[in-house]
């Protein structure tokens, strides 16, 4: 499906990549592309490993960028963009004795730091780029709307009342759940005890999307004038939309998806589609030899993590023969 929708966007832009089929790529701008995105690509990973050092789990930082490589690539076996967080949630728990709930809730924290910081990015962008974008006040709605909720949970999540009401006291002492319920609510406590942790996460999550979207650029760049591009500010505001449209659209890595939010953010700025669409295949090139990195780790841990791989699908099946007592 990945294939066919990125085989649909170049056949509807066919005609408008004969405009520059004559101008040389710029091998430094695409260099450079490639240079941003790895450094925002292992921040994620710094970004992870903070979290998991603040829950006190031995966690040494070559983990982390095992583990990140390695769900960078998994991102592009699964349906959407985190079938690679299920992996390393999987390989960390594997490593941990005990707190494998909490070590699991690491990855999803995560996830969750990476969409606020995406949203930020977008939201500062909203006082500086141009006002003759399409839609702009709905692309204002998202980043911001992204922002104040992501932004909302985290200032809950660190909040002592929460962690410590009557209604959590009561989930922990409910039979077999109440137990995960208690380390959730020990590894909120930790949390609140290291808000730094939360605020450097978000952060470094922000000099990432900052990172990726420099890619995005760069690669425009590279088969560009600056002219025929839209501005940095613009890419700031509108790179963030196509980004979570990746996450969304169920398809490895979320190719194809991606790619076609691009192209609508380069129609939306009033600059040509086919070029946003080529700017974002550069992306994805550069995206797919990155993961090839994650292909050496792989290689290395593969007899690892195919045991991780049979024994989530064993806890499958035992969790779908377990028999239900009639009523």
């Amino acid at each position: 499906m990945a294939l066919g929708i990125i085989w649909y966007l170049i056949h509807k832009n066919r005609d408008n990549f004969a405009k520059f089929e004559d101008r040389p790529i710029e091998w430094g701008f695409f260099a450079l592309a490639m240079g941003t995105c790895l450094i925002s690509v292992v921040a994620t990973m710094v970004r992870w490993y903070l979290l998991v050092w603040a829950q006190e789990f031995p966690f040494k930082f070559r983990d982390a960028l095992r583990l990140g490589f390695l769900g960078y690539m998994f991102n592009y076996v699964a349906p959407g963009s985190i079938g690679g967080d299920v992996v390393k949630a999987a390989m960390l728990v594997r490593q941990q004795k005990d707190r494998r709930l909490v070590a699991a809730s690491t990855v999803i924290l995560d996830r969750v730091l990476g969409l606020v910081s995406l949203m930020a990015v977008g939201a500062g962008a909203s006082f500086f780029a141009p006002a003759d974008i399409a839609s702009r006040d709905i692309v204002n709605q998202v980043v911001w709307g992204g922002t104040l909720i992501g932004g909302g949970l985290l200032l809950v999540m660190l909040h002592p009342v929460l962690s410590h009401s009557k209604p959590v006291e009561w989930l922990t002492r409910i039979p077999k759940i109440g137990h995960g319920i208690a380390d959730l609510q020990s590894a909120a406590t930790l949390y609140q005890s290291r808000r730094m942790v939360i605020l450097a996460g978000v952060l470094i999550g922000v000099l990432g999307q900052f990172g990726v979207i420099s890619s995005f650029y760069f690669c425009a760049r590279a088969i560009s004038s600056v002219e025929q591009i839209p501005s940095y500010t613009t890419h700031i505001l509108l790179i963030p939309i196509a980004e979570l449209i990746g996450v969304l659209v169920p398809t490895p890595g979320g190719m194809g998806g991606l790619e076609g939010a691009v192209e609508e953010s380069y129609r939306m700025s009033h600059f040509s589609p086919a070029l946003g669409l080529m700017a974002a295949l550069g992306y994805r090139l550069i995206t797919i030899v990155i993961a090839c990195i994650g292909g050496i780790y792989y290689a290395i841990s593969r007899a690892e993590i195919r045991e991780v791989l049979a024994e989530q699908e064993a806890n499958k099946e035992s969790a779908a023969n377990v028999p239900v007592s009639a009523s």
